[in-house]
């Protein structure tokens, strides 16, 4: 609750847009955390939650939280409600913060992607003992065995040879 309506709480205040920008805050608050916006803070009564706002205390914003971020929410949070953003100014603030972070997102995701499957690959290399691109490239120049039998994979550094085996290739 923005501290203009903790502190006089006149009709004035209670329809402005500088308390939705407040409230604004707040929900970014409760959405970057993915919580309640007062959790970090104990109130065992409810005065003691409006004594910490008029104090000019805030929510924990998060480590986390990008910096451009925190200082849009920081803005939304002034003490002077003629000193909070417009809505139209969030909004432009919001557009190049959301931009980036989906770029970010989108990054990350490729980064996993590429993660797994060089995962997949290593553990398909550890099962078949080598990889499916050695196989293609290496099966025309192997001497075909006369059972019809493939011949074994080549040996890799999880599965050294014993010492009196011998490998034909």
């Amino acid at each position: 609750m923005a501290p203009e309506l903790l502190c006089d709480g006149s009709e004035n205040s209670r329809n402005s847009p500088a308390v939705d920008v407040f409230s604004f805050g707040i929900l970014c608050v409760e959405l970057w955390n993915g919580g309640p916006p007062y959790s970090d803070e104990q109130f065992a009564h409810g005065h003691q939650l409006i004594e910490f706002v008029r104090n000019g205390d805030r929510p924990s914003i998060g480590n986390n939280c990008p910096d451009d971020l925190a200082d849009l929410i920081r803005h939304c949070w002034r003490d002077n409600p003629l000193g909070r953003p417009l809505f139209s100014e969030i909004v432009e603030k919001l557009i190049p913060i959301t931009e980036r972070m989906k770029n970010s997102v989108t990054s990350d995701v490729e980064h996993a992607k590429l993660k797994l499957r060089h995962g997949t690959e290593k553990e398909e290399q550890s099962e078949t003992g080598s990889k499916k691109s050695d196989v293609h490239m290496s099966s025309g120049n192997q001497k075909s065995d006369p059972s019809g039998s493939p011949p074994p994979p080549p040996p890799d550094e999880k599965t050294p040879l014993l010492q009196n085996e011998r490998h034909t290739v």
